[in-house]
């Protein structure tokens, strides 16, 4: 299983990419453009030093930002245009379509994709949720050679509800040769469902809670313990950086782990 680590856009992490490199990386093309020219051709750079590099459109980030849902569907043809030039200009080979059911309608998704995917000569990895339905589900692991499930951490399909209905839509892919990732699925059962890749972003907690993050080889998980358990930390860069860098270092070794022990 590939586990690709999200939310390393961020400036201040830069130094940490230079530093330790994950096995895979995924971008959110919505932190992306928003960054300088410079800082995002030196965050593209590492695309091709990792295993292997994913692109998120950033439909998640852009629903979970109510003030700019306005300006962003006034703005959505340029937002699909600048989303296709990024993913022609830095070649990247495993982009995930603009699931933006809830805002325009599974219809106008479906156009999207096929817009980007002539744009690109590429196809998207599509981005089901439990509101296209079963057949749909069907359809797109035929269609396509890699999908991806989406709603997990929106918790369209509740935790409760994995068992029930993860292993059946992951044996309807396995039948139809198709790939499927997990977006945002890395809870400590994640080895239990037979995904071909996740991503997470749960590195990045050690900055924000203070706390310093470890890979226990015996329970095949991270584990977390608070830097002090007498006072509060107080924020500092180099405590940060420190944090986030050992937490990369171990998450990498998860990475590891969960692929078969390749590094």
């Amino acid at each position: 299983m590939k586990l690709y680590l999200s939310s390393l856009e961020a400036v201040p992490y830069l130094e940490l990419l230079e530093n330790e490199v994950p096995l895979f990386l995924l971008g959110s093309f919505y932190y992306l453009k928003k960054t300088k020219p410079e800082y995002q051709e030196k965050y593209m750079k590492f695309k091709d030093k990792c295993k292997d590099f994913m692109l998120d459109s950033g439909a998640f980030s852009l629903l979970n930002s109510s003030k700019n849902l306005n300006e962003f569907l006034n703005n959505l043809d340029n937002y699909i245009q600048e989303y296709i030039n990024f993913i022609n200009k830095y070649n990247i080979k495993n982009f995930i379509e603009l699931d933006i059911d809830s805002l325009v309608g599974y219809e106008k998704v479906k156009e999207i994709r096929e817009r980007i995917e002539k744009a690109t000569n590429k196809k998207c990895i599509p981005a089901w949720h439990i509101s296209r339905g079963l057949e749909e589900w069907k359809n797109l692991t035929k269609e396509y050679d890699y999908i991806s499930i989406g709603g997990i951490v929106t918790k369209e399909i509740k935790k409760k509800d994995y068992k029930k209905i993860l292993p059946a839509l992951l044996k309807i892919a396995r039948q139809n040769n198709c790939k499927v990732h997990g977006l945002g699925f890395t809870g400590s059962n994640v080895k239990e469902f037979n995904f071909y890749s996740v991503d997470s972003s749960s590195w990045s907690w050690v900055r924000r809670h203070k706390k310093i993050s470890k890979f226990d080889y015996k329970t095949k998980k991270i584990e977390y313990t608070f830097l002090s358990t007498t006072h509060r930390v107080k924020s500092d860069k180099q405590t940060d950086v420190e944090l986030s860098l050992l937490s990369i270092k171990e998450w990498k070794k998860f990475q590891a782990y969960l692929l078969g022990g390749e590094q």
